[in-house]
């Protein structure tokens, strides 16, 4: 596909189980209600003014990261932001996640500061340009995650 495809699968209440997305802005969009499990989402277009995420939110709900490599997006492995309102119950486990500015941009302000985050148990490579994460929840869950080349605790924060 081409950066002309904004995302594989867009919004709200889905499973996206398996999937090999490559080549296109976004890998997904997920806002309230999403699953994504064992997806390998990698290569995305990344062309000249893109902002490139492999899971991109704009605010909701409920949304699952487990058992998924996100790779090779420009902006961030995980990118949320609060045009939808907040994001709450966002939970990111047992991935490997690589690459961005930072690998985890997961913002909101005032009464659109992230709820809920659980970081748990994620192995990070060493790619991203400023760290692995930034989290405006003031109480996120981070525990157990590592630096995939050499298992070093990632502390937090």
């Amino acid at each position: 596909t081409s950066g002309d495809v904004t995302s594989a699968i867009a919004f709200a209440n889905y499973t996206a189980r398996r999937l090999n997305i490559h080549g296109s802005a976004d890998g997904l969009k997920a806002d309230a209600n999403v699953l994504i499990e064992g997806c390998w989402i990698h290569d995305l277009s990344n062309g000249q003014g893109e902002h490139n995420d492999c899971v991109q939110s704009t605010g909701g709900k409920g949304v699952t990261i487990r058992h998924s490599v996100l790779q090779g997006a420009s902006n961030a492995a995980v990118q949320t932001g609060d045009l939808g309102g907040a994001t709450e119950d966002l939970t990111i486990t047992c991935s490997w996640l690589y690459g961005g500015g930072y690998t985890l941009n997961i913002r909101g302000t005032g009464a659109t500061k992230p709820k809920n985050t659980k970081i748990i148990n994620n192995r990070f490579g060493r790619d991203a340009g400023y760290g692995p994460w930034v989290i405006d929840d003031p109480a996120p869950t981070v525990t157990g995650n590592v630096y995939d080349d050499n298992n070093q605790p990632i502390p937090y924060p």
